[in-house]
């Protein structure tokens, strides 16, 4: 589509089109939604894109059923490029592109229809910090011939937690006294639970997003063979939805297929 207007290269004055369009699309991706205003000279023909953030902006619908776009500027550059535009702006003037609909009108934000399972996520990702920072190592109990009065007990094993505990203790050599022996224990259920249930969230988040599980650092099922044909799916089954998402929004605002015999084809 390049052949149609430079503003495919050049959107605006601070951005290149791949910069447009990354904004663009993780906003597709996380909210659902993405929106960038056209901007018009005196004769109607669009001549800046300024993409803006999803939640500056707000769909009000007229009593006629026309559609309008309540868009609120955050920052001096965009309250610059934007002073122009009226305070509904029309659909018409609105770039929108959407992710699946329940009403046609706005897209569904994947973290809200699954924010239990992201919630649940970000629950065993607080879990194993607080795990972590209790101890880099396997849990194990230490043993001694000698008989330890309480006092002596009790400081030993808060000298075993200062030293031992911690990302910053990891693979530091101890020094035993009064014949004390480490016996580490084998991981219990519930730990081997708990790492199992962060591989599964993991799977969630793969599935909500249409994302490879080994794109994410997950290689527990990954081959050299199956990579490269979850890589085609990934391309054939995900990114072709939202290349078509792109191809129809820019077509539908541009009147792209119009121009296509035009010899001198323009924005308006």
């Amino acid at each position: 589509m390049g052949e149609y207007s430079p503003l495919l290269y050049q959107p605006n004055d601070w951005e290149d089109y791949f910069e447009f369009a990354e904004m663009m699309q993780f906003s597709l991706v996380m909210r659902g939604n993405a929106y960038a205003v056209r901007i018009k000279n005196g004769r109607g023909v669009t001549i800046r894109l300024v993409p803006v953030n999803v939640d500056w902006v707000a769909l009000w619908e007229s009593p006629d059923g026309g559609l309008f776009y309540r868009v609120t500027p955050n920052g001096l550059k965009m309250r610059a490029e934007l002073a122009g535009q009226p305070f509904l702006v029309p659909a018409a003037d609105i770039i929108h592109v959407k992710g699946f609909s329940m009403n046609g009108l706005l897209g569904a934000s994947r973290i809200v229809l699954a924010k239990e399972a992201i919630a649940l996520s970000l629950g065993y990702e607080r879990q194993a910090a607080q795990y972590m920072s209790q101890g880099a190592n396997t849990s194990g109990i230490l043993t001694t011939e000698q008989r330890l009065s309480p006092e002596a007990a009790a400081r030993m094993a808060a000298d075993w937690k200062t030293q031992k505990s911690g990302l910053q203790n990891a693979g530091k050599i101890l020094v035993l006294e009064q014949g004390l022996k480490y016996q580490p224990t084998t991981l219990s259920a519930s730990d081997a639970e708990f790492i199992q249930a962060r591989n599964l969230q993991i799977q969630e988040i793969t599935r909500i997003f249409r994302i490879p599980a080994h794109m994410l650092g997950d290689l527990a099922r990954s081959t050299n063979n199956n990579i490269s044909q979850m890589a085609q799916e990934y391309i054939n089954l995900t990114m072709s939805s939202y290349t078509q998402r792109w191809r129809w929004a820019l077509d539908v605002a541009f009147g792209l297929r119009k121009q296509t015999h035009r010899s001198s084809p323009t924005f308006s």
